[in-house]
């Protein structure tokens, strides 16, 4: 098997999307193997060959980070 895809998160995986079946995607993870992922939680667009990092966070973590988000954008409105 090919080397694993590099990401630039120690929670973060590479994987490549290998097909459609009924309502999920079928995704592959050099090195790990391939496993089922719902279609409606995919971007859209996505096409078979795309490449995708998979991210593990904490809800707290997904939380403190829009929020991150959001105050970049308000001071990007208001400067």
């Amino acid at each position: 098997m090919s080397a694993p895809l590099p990401t630039t998160d120690s929670y973060a995986l590479s994987a490549i999307l290998e097909r459609f079946e009924d309502r999920t995607a079928v995704l592959s993870c050099p090195g790990l193997g391939q496993f089922k992922w719902p279609i409606k939680n995919l971007p859209e667009n996505l096409k078979p060959g795309d490449a995708v990092v998979l991210k593990i966070v904490t809800q707290k973590t997904e939380e403190e980070e829009k929020y991150t988000r959001m105050r970049k954008l308000l001071e990007n409105l208001i400067n």
